[in-house]
């Protein structure tokens, strides 16, 4: 019986150790585990996030290619301009008075009204390329050849209307 016993002393030394061990492994974790959220809370520093909007601005270059039309005057004359370069104009309105030199009037002068084709912005120069850049030549333009157009996109060749995205002439 004196074994026994003593079977019984070891086997719950060895249990009370190990539950012992247990404890202290556990106090370490909880230590650690604390210590650490206070070490980050005093020397991380902690910034609160926003909605916001992160935008980035690029320089590019590019060309313009949009439908065109010329309108030219029917006779020589001199043109007055009923509305300013620049501003949009709606199909069918008068743009500018033609004043024609007639011997068939008493006044000595013609008046034509110039109509508009089609909506758009008026624009009183050209830039020689009304032709060369439409929609319809996109496969066939070289690249090298837009890097011969003016920076500015402007190379005044006269006065003239421009109505884009018209069909009609």
């Amino acid at each position: 019986m004196g074994k026994k016993i003593r079977r019984l002393k070891i086997g719950r030394l060895l249990l009370a150790l190990l539950v012992l061990i247990l404890l202290t492994a556990f106090l370490i974790w909880a230590t650690v585990n604390g210590l650490r959220g206070i070490v980050i809370k005093y020397t991380a520093d902690v910034q609160s996030f926003r909605p916001t909007t992160i935008s980035e601005q690029v320089a590019i270059k590019g060309v313009l290619i949009k439908r065109e039309h010329l309108i030219t005057a029917p006779y020589n004359g001199s043109v007055s301009f009923a509305i300013s370069d620049g501003q949009r104009v709606k199909a069918g309105s008068v743009f500018a008075v033609l004043t024609v030199n007639s011997l068939e009037t008493s006044s000595g002068t013609i008046k034509h009204n110039l109509i508009v084709p089609a909506s758009g912005v008026l624009s009183t120069h050209t830039d020689g390329l009304e032709t060369v850049l439409v929609p319809e030549a996109l496969d066939t333009i070289a690249i090298p050849a837009l890097d011969q157009i003016p920076e500015d996109g402007q190379e005044s060749f006269g006065q003239v209307e421009k109505a884009p995205n018209s069909k009609n002439y």
